[in-house]
């Protein structure tokens, strides 16, 4: 068998000219490879850093990353989310309404989820994540954030200087 020299640098160009194309949504869509790279960077840093356990923690299962982000969508929407309206947003193929339960209360006795009492309905308890959890997701969308903007000018000069050229 013979193996061949892989060149790294042809396999970056052939996915530069490549489309994706799954839906008519995506038809027209280009990517550009440079800007996986630190993107992927930062994502296996977060995922194995010490600093992000928790949040790792709920990401490492779909149900209770799922959870958490409907959490913080209506907390920062400044909703109200009831034990119960979460648990019906969350689709039943992503897990029984006791994995649900036992994900949210899990997640409560960890800190990252609180519950607080409901004032409009005293039968119900609403679920809201910690002002830890929401430092913590913030500080993470921002680290992912500043990743892809610290790309855009490098873009944007580049674009400027291929319109510098008279084709």
């Amino acid at each position: 068998m013979v193996r061949q020299k892989a060149n790294v640098s042809d396999s970056i160009n052939s996915y530069k000219s490549e489309k994706i194309v799954q839906d008519k949504e995506f038809e027209n869509f280009e990517y550009n490879i440079e800007v996986l790279e630190p993107y992927t960077r930062k994502l296996f840093e977060t995922y194995t850093s010490e600093t992000y356990k928790d949040i790792n923690y709920f990401r490492s299962d779909l149900t209770r990353h799922l959870i958490v982000l409907k959490c913080i969508e209506y907390f920062c929407g400044k909703k109200e989310l009831t034990f119960e309206k979460l648990i019906d947003y969350i689709p039943l193929q992503n897990g029984s309404r006791s994995h649900k339960i036992n994900c949210i209360n899990e997640m409560c006795d960890r800190g990252i989820l609180q519950r607080v009492e409901n004032i409009n309905d005293k039968r119900s308890t609403i679920i809201q994540p910690t002002a830890y959890i929401l430092k913590l997701y913030s500080k993470l969308h921002y680290s992912y954030k500043k990743i892809l903007y610290d790309f855009k000018p490098v873009l944007s000069l580049l674009f400027l200087f291929l319109l510098s050229f008279d084709f």
